[in-house]
């Protein structure tokens, strides 16, 4: 594999280069909450008190959302907090249906009659390379993700703000612990193997 990663947390440094996929801040609304979900008040302040930590960092080359309301306002927050003055930029792969998911009406089929705890053993089943009606195979998925927001240049940063499904099925691609879902402001900080 091209690429390594590493679990970002968010008492960890922002990265200068490659790829940091961001679970947004925090929110309301169990497990799998609905898609209109905003971030609690609470999620917002927290993702405000992290921007102040990172306001003196550098800049990302670029700032890339899920179309979902909780990430465009954690990007939105990140992006005027630590004057990044970034366009943002949503791309699909990150949410709504995101780059796993081909077949909403089938998964959401499924779904339907699990609880929180077996959908997310489904999502893990996935993760550990079972078929799941619906969903895209676990490296082709990840591949688009990477494909599409990996930065061009060695020297940039792309930061992705997405959801904890999206980017634990990036993270068991690359080779982490399907069972280890990111909480808010976490996620995997991805870099080419040449690069690190």
């Amino acid at each position: 594999m091209e690429f390594s990663f590493k679990r970002f947390s968010p008492s960890c440094q922002l990265p200068d280069v490659g790829l940091l996929v961001l679970r947004h801040g925090p929110r309301s609304g169990g497990k799998f909450p609905r898609e209109s979900e905003p971030l609690s008040t609470e999620g917002a302040e927290s993702v405000t008190q992290l921007a102040l930590k990172w306001k003196n960092f550098s800049r990302p080359n670029r700032l890339v959302s899920s179309p979902l309301e909780r990430c465009l306002e954690t990007a939105e927050i990140l992006n005027t907090v630590c004057d990044w003055n970034q366009r943002i930029v949503e791309s699909r792969l990150l949410g709504g249906h995101g780059a796993f998911v081909v077949d909403s009406r089938a998964l959401g089929s499924q779904l339907s009659r699990l609880s929180d705890s077996e959908g997310r053993n489904l999502f893990i089943s996935h993760m550990r390379g079972e078929d799941v009606a619906g969903m895209r195979d676990l490296a082709e998925g990840s591949k688009l993700i990477l494909d599409e927001l990996y930065p061009a240049s060695k020297t940039e940063l792309v930061i992705a703000i997405s959801h904890e499904t999206i980017i634990a099925a990036l993270g068991a691609y690359l080779g982490d612990d399907p069972t280890k879902w990111p909480e808010p402001m976490s996620g995997v900080h991805v870099v080419r193997k040449d690069e690190s």
